[in-house]
Order: structure tokens, then sequence, then C-alpha cells
């Protein structure tokens, strides 16, 4: 799912959007790239974030039409979602992590050896929906789970065998906190969980004039997947460029 700081009146700022040419998919910025914006020491950014799922190779690289396969309403497919599935054309999968990854953004007068502080004062889902994903060959039971053989949940033609992919709804109700509900396929009732937003990958650009897959984390944070930074938390990054 997407997240995005809020933009009312309470929090605002500086607002970075995702559009194709902010972005990297599935590599890491590195000391070589140019920052697509500055912020000053204790200024607020808004950055919007776009999920990987429904743009992947193995989902069709067409996210309109796989998630219309899956029973959500195109028009809410983010723009930029769209905009990376087209503009990516040359990808290579094998090189490069599944992650949208939007930056570099340059902090001013910050230099290698300082500390950088990041507070968290919202996150804010820019979809109704999310999606909760497992790929043969990842994930916590690598070898077994799914299996390579996996019948698809959707349509054949977008999704291929050894990958399980559900759609998640947001509900929330007026003065109550928001969930994701999951709806099984077999009818039994959905199951309903607290949504607890964060970022799974945030960091600074690495000492390298190489750009880094988006998978391993690292001293630069990256993909960390720390479900404990939420809001209200600070992550503390060691500047390295």
């Amino acid at each position: 799912m997407g997240l995005v700081g809020s933009q009312d009146d309470a929090i605002s700022g500086l607002h970075v959007p995702s559009r194709s040419d902010n972005v990297l998919w599935g590599l890491l910025p590195c000391a070589d790239d140019e920052p697509i914006a500055m912020v000053g020491s204790g200024e607020i950014v808004t950055i919007d974030a776009v999920s990987h799922e429904g743009i992947m190779e193995d989902q069709g690289r067409d996210p309109r039409a796989w998630f219309a396969s899956r029973g959500i309403d195109p028009s809410l497919v983010p723009h930029d979602a769209i905009e990376i599935a087209q503009c990516y054309r040359d990808r290579d999968p094998s090189v490069a992590g599944p992650h949208i990854v939007t930056g570099p953004i340059a902090i001013k007068e910050a230099r290698p050896g300082d500390v950088l502080k990041v507070e968290y004062l919202s996150l804010e889902p820019r979809t109704p929906f999310g999606v909760v994903s497992s790929r043969h060959g990842y994930g916590a039971l690598p070898d077994e789970y799914p299996s390579s053989s996996h019948p698809p949940l959707g349509d054949s033609s977008l999704e291929p065998m050894g990958l399980v992919s559900v759609i998640c709804t947001l509900e929330s109700e007026l003065g109550k906190e928001s969930h994701l509900a999951i709806s099984p396929r077999n009818g039994r009732p959905p199951v309903r969980f607290p949504l607890a937003p964060f970022l799974g990958l945030v960091g600074i650009t690495p000492a390298s004039s190489v750009r880094y897959n988006s998978i391993p984390p690292g001293d630069y944070g990256g993909n960390m997947d720390v479900k404990d930074l939420v809001v209200g938390t600070s992550l503390y990054l060691p500047v390295q460029v």
C-alpha cells in the first residue's frame, strides 16, 4: 500500500510527488545522483510512495487490468503507479529489486558524519485497498510456500504459478481506528486487523557510485521493514553523502 504524509493545514511544507522522473524502480540512489528536492533542517516534507504490487512483471505490468481482475475500480489505481509501469520498459528484474524508491532528497548543510533524524508526523493511505502477496522463492518459507505449482488466485493470464496475491480493503468508522479487511474467496467472513502504516523502505544515499539493489538493507537503512516505525517515532541514520 502506498503511503503519503498528510497535506492538511496542520502538516504542510514541501511535497515531493512520485512521478517517474522522481523515482527509481528497484534501485537505491547513489552518490552521483542529483537530488530531486532539497529541504532544510527541521523542515516538513510530504513524500508520495507507490507500492510495486500490481505493476510487477509477474503481474502483467498493467496495474489497471491487474486490480480490475480482482474487483478494484481501475480509476482508484494511483496515476503514478500507471505511469511508472509504462515508463520503465527497460527494467531488468534480475538486477533490480521490486521497490519504487522516491529520491534522493538533499538536506541543506548535511555532511558525512552527521546524523539525520527523521520524525514520522503522519502516514496516510493513498488508496482504499492494499495487497498481501507471497512469491515462490521469497518470504519466511521460500522453498515451501507458495509452491511453484500453486494455482493463481486471479486471472491466470495476469498471474503465474507460485504467486499468491490477496486484496485487502480499507475500512473505517467515525471516531474509530481504521482496519484492513481480507476477504477470503471461500465465502467465509473477512479477517480484520488494525491498520498501522509504516514505511518498509526508508534510508539515506549510500556512499557509492553504484546504485544498490533495493532488497538488502544496510548501514544506510533501506528495505528494513521495521513495523514499529509508525507515526510518533523517529529514525536516526548516519549521513554518508
